[in-house]
């Protein structure tokens, strides 16, 4: 028996990029479903902070600013009242 190498040579596909969804539908999706998941917090305490919406959440609290602001802007809720005392209102 002679004892050698073997070569493999495997050419690449044009199209061999998989993509089962697009990334910006599925950060769309993520961003509905956590503007869901903090409206429900909302609800439980509309005093609730946002640093304590991101701790139950297991989220950044980045990611719950972004959103709030974002739901800010499209008039889903609304901050009354000051940073110590006040509270979410939810418009929609």
């Amino acid at each position: 028996m002679l004892g050698g190498d073997i070569t493999v040579k495997f050419t690449a596909l044009q199209n061999s990029k998989v993509s089962s969804n697009n990334p910006k539908h599925q950060n769309a999706v993520l961003a509905d479903v956590l503007e869901k998941r903090i409206l429900a917090e909302i609800r439980k305490d509309n005093q609730i902070k946002q640093k304590d919406i991101a701790g139950v959440l297991e989220t950044s609290i980045a990611s719950v600013q972004r959103s709030m602001n974002s739901m800010v802007k499209d008039g889903i809720i609304e901050r009354k009242g000051g940073k110590r005392f006040g509270y979410w209102e939810i418009k929609k």
